[in-house]
């Protein structure tokens, strides 16, 4: 038997694959899964059984069978592998999980390519085998790629607020806060306090935590503007679980606001937010929602869910990768799909919205549409380059001015009193 495998390179390729996976799901089982111990160590044990069959399936069928089993396997390797592993090594660092969870994207890679030579033997006809790249490449695009999007947008990496700037770094003083949503998880913000009776939410995109919004909260404190910088569920500090979507943050921003309006330093009718890319979508919706933010700025916000694109060029493209995305993110996290964001846009008038964005793509193109949809109490100004949330490090003698005319005006602030000390 040995010998045999020996001879046999890509069905003792296929093993080891397989055996790496069952190494891995042994590991995120009982070491790294928020649930019972019996529970991890029967889920570790279902992953053993299963793969062990998958391996003794392997060698007794014909290359049919085993095509078809070992994409079945390396397909959600990869997907794991890149969605989840690969990222948070490249915004973390090495992690306890990456020792098994790297390995698994080499063995999804390596099964992957097995099946895929497999499938290819079984048609004998040249011509015909034309037509796998095509198909996987098509597969690629619809499936896997959103499919990836999906799981990571709902396994982010999480940094903690503790180990970047914070406003102190900055000579600001500030208060460590925390506030409750309705669905009882805690939140963590600091909060700058201003001396105009205003304040400001700053709203940070997917890829960090509430620090990402620093040069933004500088530029409101020494306008004056109170600042409440808050980590969204599940990034940096705060309880739950992270949507790179932004699909639960609007509550955050209910809770937020909530907690401003009941402090004695603040007008509660003088409350803004300042969202930056999926910062900026939370935002929108949270305004659309609710009457108690008076201003919104959004910078780089895009869509969320493949209604968001559906009027747009290649619409069907974009609505089949957020449509299969959406999907998966629903049947990973169990939350349900937010509104889509052209419609909560026409709920915030007659409040006050600037939309910034950039020549990126998505955002020429979408964000005009949120423009004419929001009516005239919506402003949009589109940077000349090509640049997600560049306004600030690009133009920001005009960024200060525009962002800070802006709230003066929304809430009825005098500019030359305002940034008096």
């Amino acid at each position: 038997m040995k010998d045999a495998l020996l001879k046999d390179k890509p069905r003792t390729i296929v093993l080891v694959a397989m055996a790496v996976i069952a190494l891995h799901l042994v590991n995120a089982s009982l070491f790294h899964l928020e649930a019972r111990l019996a529970e991890r160590i029967a889920l570790a044990s279902l992953s053993l059984v299963v793969i062990c069959a998958a391996g003794s399936f392997y060698i007794s069928e014909g290359n049919g069978w085993r095509a078809a089993l070992a994409l079945a396997l390396g397909v959600p390797a990869i997907i794991v592998g890149v969605g989840i592993h690969a990222i948070h090594v490249y915004e973390l660092g090495v992690e306890e999980s990456s020792f098994t969870g790297i390995p698994v994207l080499f063995a999804g890679l390596a099964l992957t390519g097995i099946g895929g030579t497999l499938l290819v033997r079984c048609v004998h006809t040249w011509w015909r085998r034309l037509f796998f790249a095509p198909a996987a490449v098509a597969v690629v695009i619809t499936l896997v790629f959103p499919i990836t999007l999906a799981v990571f947008a709902t396994n982010v990496p999480v940094v903690p607020s503790d180990t970047t700037e914070n406003p102190g770094d900055r000579g600001l003083a500030y208060e460590d806060v925390s506030f409750e949503t309705d669905h009882g998880l805690t939140l963590h913000a600091w909060y700058i306090p201003g001396h105009n009776r205003a304040a400001v939410i700053t709203v940070h995109g997917a890829g960090s935590n509430r620090s990402t919004a620093m040069d933004e909260a500088a530029m409101l404190a020494r306008n004056g503007y109170g600042v409440l910088m808050v980590d969204l569920e599940g990034f940096g500090d705060s309880d739950g679980r992270a949507n790179a979507f932004g699909w639960v943050g609007a509550r955050d921003i209910h809770a937020a606001t909530a907690y401003l309006r009941k402090r004695d330093d603040l007008d509660p009718d003088r409350i803004g937010g300042l969202g930056l890319s999926m910062g900026g979508e939370v935002l929108l919706q949270a305004a659309g929602e609710s009457s108690h933010l008076k201003a919104v700025i959004a910078e780089g916000a895009t869509g969320r869910t493949e209604d968001d694109f559906d009027e747009l060029p290649a619409s069907g493209f974009l609505t089949a990768i957020h449509t299969v995305a959406g999907l998966t993110m629903e049947t990973i996290s169990g939350e349900p799909a937010p509104p889509p964001l052209k419609e909560m846009v026409q709920h915030i008038a007659p409040r006050n919205v600037l939309l910034i964005g950039s020549q990126v793509p998505d955002e020429r193109e979408i964000m005009p549409m949120y423009a004419r949809l929001g009516g005239p109490s919506f402003e949009l100004w589109l940077i000349p380059e090509e640049r997600h949330v560049g306004a600030f490090d690009l133009h920001r003698e005009e960024y200060e001015q525009r962002v800070i005319a802006f709230f003066n005006r929304s809430f009825g602030i005098d500019g030359v009193a305002a940034s008096r000390r």
